[in-house]
């Protein structure tokens, strides 16, 4: 099939892909000092649109035998792609013993709190874990979750509120604050030996909030590395993307390194926009085998998640399974 344009279309195309072109270029370029600066950190976040839109150039360019631009787009699309780990599969495992966790950011002015609460009820968890809680949504969802005898609420009247809902024992351990808000909960799950990490770190839109992010993951990795032997979970809105250098950082303290969503993993923010395209900034890590299904929003700006981690029972059992 041959395409025609006018050379007035042809100039406009290329005027346009060559914008395209130099608009990524910058962005890579000033997402390199977002690793070292605060200010430019928002970019640092982007690598994954970077990688797609520089592979959609690429085959864009080839079309219109572009070479030249075509070598460029290439070097941008590698240059992206090396930022990314090569993490492990987590699809398809065999457990001998698991429990189902759910979490999600559930957004402090959420207006659909029916279907959330149908969503948790349809996932047949044992454990709920939500970030943004209001007293408001509180009393909604307690209400309408009642197998959920056990919980434990730190609901607030700005964006970090934190609720756990159980339907098995668990024990708070710490929450702990920066900036004058509550950052993390950890709490231990005695059934299944595990300490659970709950995380809602604040965006990186300013300096402390961008530091507060490196020294609370660089606090949880040093307590993690000390205690190998323990089962753990962290789950939560990092507000990061794996590409970021806050997350770099934190991952590369991890020993051994530890991650849930494989290369190219569906976004969870912001739901409205299409998985692939959307940024993973909602993250889970665990030192046991687990899988994860990325889920709805039911009226939040960020997608559930549904973990199936595995788990010991017996107490005397140390190796990882």
């Amino acid at each position: 099939m041959n395409f025609h344009f006018s050379s007035q279309a042809k100039k406009n195309i290329s005027d346009f892909l060559n914008l395209t072109l130099i608009l990524i270029i910058g962005g890579v370029l000033i997402s390199l000092l977002g690793r070292y600066h605060w200010f430019f950190n928002l970019f640092d976040q982007f690598w994954s649109l970077y990688l797609v839109v520089s592979a959609i150039l690429l085959l864009v360019f080839l079309f219109f035998k572009k070479n030249a631009h075509g070598f460029i787009s290439l070097c941008v699309f590698i240059v992206c792609a090396s930022v990314f780990y090569k993490v492990d599969s987590h699809s398809n495992l065999k457990f001998n013993s698991s429990f189902k966790i759910y979490y999600q950011n559930i957004n402090s002015s959420n207006s659909s709190l029916t279907e959330l609460s149908q969503n948790i009820k349809k996932a047949d968890v044992e454990i709920v874990t939500l970030v943004e809680a209001t007293p408001e949504i509180e009393n909604v969802i307690t209400r309408n979750l009642r197998d959920y005898s056990n919980h434990f609420s730190l609901a607030r009247d700005d964006n970090f509120g934190f609720l756990i809902l159980s339907k098995i024992n668990f024990k708070l351990e710490e929450i702990h604050e920066r900036i004058g808000i509550p950052v993390y909960i950890k709490f231990f799950v005695e059934k299944y030996n595990m300490k659970i990490y709950l995380l809602h770190l604040p965006p990186p839109l300013w300096r402390e909030a961008w530091e507060t992010q490196k020294e609370t993951l660089a606090l949880i990795a040093r307590e993690i590395n000390r205690n190998k032997n323990q089962s753990f979970l962290m789950i939560g809105d990092f507000n990061m993307t794996t590409s970021s250098s806050q997350f770099q950082d934190f991952y590369r303290q991890l020993n051994p390194k530890f991650y849930s969503q494989e290369l190219f993993s569906p976004g969870t923010w912001p739901s409205f926009m299409p998985g692939y395209l959307s940024l993973p900034i909602d993250h889970v890590l665990s030192n046991r085998n687990f899988e994860m299904e990325i889920g709805i929003a039911a009226g939040s700006d960020h997608k559930s998640i549904v973990v199936r981690i595995g788990a010991i029972t017996n107490f005397g059992q140390k190796k990882a399974q």
